[in-house]
C-alpha cells in the first residue's frame, strides 16, 4: 500500500456522509491501493483483506456504493475488472518515483462491461472473471511493455518477452521488480560506460535479478532514509 495525503473537508463532504463509515474507510483505503493514477484492479476480496481485515463487510456491495455516488468508477477492460478513482489527481500528490500505471484507463466510448442490477437496484457492471490471483494473457503481455518501457538496455525485446511470460509476475510482483530496476539504475555498474555493463533483460529476468541484494553509494543510502522517514511521518 501506498502513503496518500487526506484533506479537512473530506470529514464534511456531505455525499460521503449519506454513505455508512465503514464504506467511507474504505474509500480512503483505495487511495493506498490505487496507483499513481488512481486505479487498481477491482477484486473485493482482496481488497477486504488489504483495507478491512478485522471489519464483518460486504465490500463488492460497499464499493458499489461508492460508484453509486460516483466516487469510483468500476468498468473492465479487455476482461480485466479495475477501479477508478475519480479525480484521484486532482486531490494526490504521487511520488515522483512512484512506478508508472500499468492499469488500462476506462476506454469511455468502447467499454466492454456487462451490467448487472445491485442490492440497492441501481445498475453496475457485473465481475466477469473469478476474483482470484489468475492473469490473463492480455494482462501479462501488458505488464511486460511496462516493464520493457522501464528497462534501460533494451536488446533481445522477443526472447525477453518469452522469459518475461515464463515468470508470471502478479501486480505485486512487478512492482518489485520495477522498483528494484529503479534501484539499480542509479549504481554505478548500471552508469558505468553507458550502461556497457547492464545485463540483457531476458538474463536479468531469468536469474530472477530483482531479487539480488544491492550496495548503494551512501549518497543514496541518505536519500533512501531521509524519504522513508518522510513516509513515516505522513502516516
Amino acid at each position: 500500500m501506498r502513503s496518500r495525503g487526506i484533506k479537512p473537508g473530506f470529514f464534511k463532504n456531505e455525499d460521503l456522509g449519506d454513505l455508512q463509515p465503514i464504506c467511507r474507510i474504505l474509500y480512503i483505503g483505495l487511495w493506498c491501493l490505487a496507483d499513481r493514477e488512481g486505479r487498481l484492479e477491482d477484486r473485493p476480496t482482496r481488497i477486504k483483506v488489504e483495507v478491512l481485515p478485522y471489519d464483518e463487510c460486504d465490500v463488492d456491495v460497499e464499493l458499489s456504493h461508492l460508484m453509486n455516488s460516483k466516487f469510483i468508477n468500476r468498468y473492465e477492460v479487455n476482461g480485466g475488472k479495475y477501479i477508478e478513482i475519480m479525480n484521484f489527481k486532482k486531490h494526490q500528490y504521487p511520488h515522483v518515483k512512484e512506478s508508472e500505471s500499468f492499469i488500462p484507463a476506462p476506454d469511455k466510448h468502447k467499454m466492454n462491461t456487462k451490467r448487472t442490477r445491485c442490492l440497492s437496484g441501481v445498475k453496475t457492471p457485473v465481475l466477469l472473471t473469478p476474483d482470484s490471483c489468475i492473469l490473463t494473457p492480455d494482462s501479462l503481455l501488458s505488464f511486460f511493455e511496462v516493464f520493457w518501457k522501464a528497462y534501460p538496455r533494451k536488446i533481445g525485446k522477443g526472447y525477453a518477452k518469452r522469459i518475461f511470460l515464463k515468470v508470471k509476475p502478479d501486480e505485486e510482483l512487478l512492482r518489485k521488480i520495477l522498483d528494484k530496476v529503479e534501484i539499480l539504475k542509479g549504481t554505478e555498474q548500471w552508469q558505468k560506460n553507458n550502461g556497457q555493463f547492464i545485463p540483457h533483460p531476458a538474463t536479468w529476468l531469468n536469474r530472477d535479478g530483482w531479487d539480488d541484494e544491492v550496495e548503494l553509494p551512501s549518497d543514496q543510502y541518505s536519500h533512501f532514509e531521509i524519504v522513508g522517514a518522510k513516509n513515516d511521518e505522513s502516516n
